[in-house]
């Protein structure tokens, strides 16, 4: 599917199982997407970001729920701004 489609945004849980996701942050590096992994802790999750528009962002901190609705927004507005100066309008899907 990556490599049918482009993707601005994936939002994604983190599994136990090991490199599933260095894997998909290695798929995804170097395309305009911003990539956040969800890590399980006691109460909710904390997210982690990997990729913001396609560059790495390895060692950020990881954002509490309460955090991660403002930097959600923050990093729509960047993909917005990017997409409209590179010509091609933002779809949700």
């Amino acid at each position: 599917m990556l490599g049918q489609r482009q993707f601005d945004l994936v939002l994604s849980l983190h599994t136990s199982r090991g490199t599933s996701r260095l894997c998909l942050a290695v798929l995804l590096s170097g395309s305009p997407t911003t990539l956040f992994y969800a890590l399980r802790v006691e109460v909710g999750c904390w997210w982690v970001p990997l990729l913001r528009l396609g560059e790495e962002c390895f060692g950020a901190p990881a954002l509490r729920p309460s955090e991660f609705a403002d930097a959600l927004d923050e990093v729509l507005k960047e993909i917005r701004a990017n997409s409209t100066r590179c010509g091609s309008p933002v779809q949700a899907t």
